[in-house]
This record gives structure tokens, C-alpha cells and sequence, in this order.
């Protein structure tokens, strides 16, 4: 055979060797393909960091909320702990101690409507439907004392025991109109 056919041979042979080498049998891909894969990776990246973006976000969102809640409740209970505090150390007042729970959670439903009205001493010592709502004196035997302990009263949560305790301490006291 001729020198020719053995230079074109091994000149193909070469052509077909490099081809393998790139083609995707061998692990690699076409030019266009490379392109395509290389974009839809950085898409899937670029998703991907969206993603967790919007997921802290939401997450410090979260925790903002429960913190600023958690706050709340503490300011709360340090209200009427201070209010309970205050109170000890002196006898216990309706106009000042126990009318402002009652107008902060529940009057909306025990205001001027029928039944029990707690918007003010006269109309809940006239008692609601069920008959007298205090027993002056004595706290355990006080229908209202009783619905606010056990947490039947208010519907919205159940008052601090601060709160509570206050109630108590009045209705133990005699229920004065102080």
C-alpha cells in the first residue's frame, strides 16, 4: 500500500480518536451542550439563592413577630404584677384596681348588655340572670371568681394570675365600693 493511504489512515484514526476523547461517551459533551448545561446550572443556582433568600427572610419575620408578642406578653404581666404589688400594700380598690381589668376584658360583653354588667359596682353587685355574680367576702363562693379562675371567663385567654388575685383580694375583703 501506498504512503498515502497509510497517512490519511492514521490522519482519520486521529480525527475518530479526538472525537471520542470530547463526545459525550467519554464523559464530555459538545460545545452547545456545555452552554446549556453551564446556563441551566446557574439558573438553578441562581433559584436556589432566591430561595433561601426568601426563607430567612420569612424566618426573621417570624422571629421579629414572636418577639415583639413575647414583649408584649411580658409587659403585661409586669403590669399587673406591679398593679398586684401595689395593692398588697394597701387594700385592694374597685374603682382602682379591679373596674379597669373588668373594662379592659370584659366589658365588651358585659357592658350594657342583658345579663351580668360589669360597668360598674351598682350594676355587679344587682347580679345577671344566674342571680348574684360576688359573694361579698367570700371569694370561693363567688360565681365570678369562680368563671375567671377556672379560665371560662374571659373568652378571649385567661386573665394573669396577678389580675385574678386581685379580683380575689376584693371580693375577700367584703367587696367595698372604695
Amino acid at each position: 500500500m501506498s504512503k498515502h493511504f497509510y497517512g490519511w489512515f492514521v490522519l482519520g484514526l486521529a480525527v475518530l480518536i479526538l472525537a471520542a476523547c470530547s463526545g459525550p461517551a467519554a464523559g464530555g459533551a459538545p460545545t452547545e451542550e456545555r452552554t446549556e448545561t453551564a446556563a441551566a446550572q446557574t439558573a438553578a443556582a441562581e433559584a436556589a439563592t432566591e430561595t433561601e433568600t426568601q426563607a430567612a427572610t420569612e424566618a426573621t419575620e417570624t422571629e421579629e413577630t414572636e418577639t415583639e408578642e413575647a414583649e408584649t406578653e411580658e409587659a403585661e404581666t409586669e403590669e399587673a404584677t406591679e398593679t398586684a404589688e401595689g395593692a398588697a400594700s394597701r387594700p385592694v380598690s374597685f374603682a382602682s384596681d379591679v373596674l379597669p381589668i373588668f373594662q379592659a376584658n370584659c366589658s365588651g360583653c358585659h357592658g350594657n348588655s342583658g345579663g351580668l354588667n360589669l360597668a360598674s359596682y351598682e350594676t355587679l353587685m344587682a347580679g345577671g340572670r344566674r342571680g348574684a355574680a360576688i359573694v361579698p367576702g367570700d371569694a370561693e363562693s363567688s360565681r365570678l371568681v369562680q368563671y375567671v379562675r377556672s379560665g371560662r371567663m374571659p373568652p378571649g385567654g385567661r386573665l394573669p394570675d396577678a389580675e385574678i388575685q386581685l379580683i380575689v383580694d376584693w371580693v375577700n375583703a367584703g367587696a367595698p365600693n372604695n
